[in-house]
């Protein structure tokens, strides 16, 4: 039975036999089984008390007199329960509804894919025409004589031998054929202003995370006490990426905008980090930036990434 040490809230689903969640709501570990089903009967059926449920939990049936507690669940956990319902009509229902949302979510993943397409090809498209710029200005430049030469001078063969060797017309050819190929490959160039937006952008979709926006939780820090924080290491990544590991390897690359670093911010002492030393708390939101779950992405080492902090922020 449950003690007073028994209390809290844990987070309660309900699934169908074919396993689409019906009911997903909070409710305290300390009171029974019974209860439950008192709170998910209005949810889930249109009978009233004559409808009938049966909840399943890993391959048993627990007794209505039971508390959550009893049968093993804690306060902060998600537990999930197979519901069997006794009324025909609302279980029909809910399958519907069930289908309705299982074709919107994959319309939307369609979707995405469509968009992540299309992004890939407008990359590639980018690189293929950079590729193209370079190839060009490399054959210009090869044709260009070492020194003076008649095509270059629009006048009379003859008069040609009488101009001092190193006039504006000849020495300028070389600079202005290279300001003509960096002009053009410029727009190529991903700003990273725009880089660093994204960045920014993935860095406060943290505080959207379902548990604090169902109150189940607190973030460690608040959206305003981090924003100045956020912002610096945002340009610190976006300039990393534009100027240095964009140029050390230009093909094409997908990339995690904020790497490892939502995870990272669950940490419960980073509030106290982002009040004492904010330094401290960019360095280690960069450095997160730029690792996956297995370390470090991209070839960076952590003495590359201090690197990156000591020239960028």
């Amino acid at each position: 039975m449950a003690t007073a040490g028994d209390s809290g809230t844990a987070l309660v689903q309900g699934s169908s036999l074919s396993g689409s969640v019906l009911v997903e709501i909070p409710f305290d570990v300390g009171l029974s089984v019974g209860k439950l089903k008192d709170a998910m009967r209005p949810i889930l059926t249109t009978g009233g008390q004559d409808a009938k449920l049966m909840l399943l939990l890993d391959g048993s049936d627990p007794n209505d007199a039971e508390t959550l507690t009893d049968i093993g669940v804690k306060a902060g956990e998600v537990v999930t329960f197979t519901v069997v319902i006794y009324d025909p009509q609302a279980l029909v229902m809910m399958e519907i509804t069930a289908l309705h949302r299982q074709a919107i979510e994959k319309s939307r993943q369609e979707a995405d894919e469509q968009r992540r397409l299309r992004s890939q090809k407008r990359l590639q498209l980018l690189a293929e025409r950079r590729q193209q710029v370079e190839s060009e200005y490399a054959k210009r430049h090869e044709i260009v004589p070492a020194g003076p030469a008649l095509m270059l001078a629009n006048e009379p063969a003859n008069l040609v031998s009488q101009r001092p060797q190193g006039t504006f017309e000849a020495q300028s050819s070389l600079p202005m054929l290279a300001n003509e190929a960096a002009n053009a490959a410029e727009p190529l160039k991903k700003d990273w202003r725009s880089a660093a937006d994204e960045i920014l952008a993935a860095y406060s979709d943290f505080f959207d995370h379902i548990s604090f926006r169902k109150g189940w939780k607190t973030p460690p820090f608040s959206k305003a006490d981090s924003k100045s924080a956020f912002a610096t290491a945002a340009c610190v990544v976006a300039r990393a990426r534009v100027e240095i590991l964009d140029v050390r390897d230009p093909g094409f690359k997908l990339r995690q905008v904020d790497g490892s670093a939502r995870d990272w911010m669950h940490s419960p002492d980073l509030g106290q980090v982002l009040q004492k030393d904010p330094r401290q708390f960019i360095a280690s939101l960069v450095h997160a930036t730029f690792q996956d779950a297995k370390g470090y992405v991209e070839g960076l080492t952590e003495s590359e990434v201090n690197g990156f902090l000591a020239n960028y922020s």
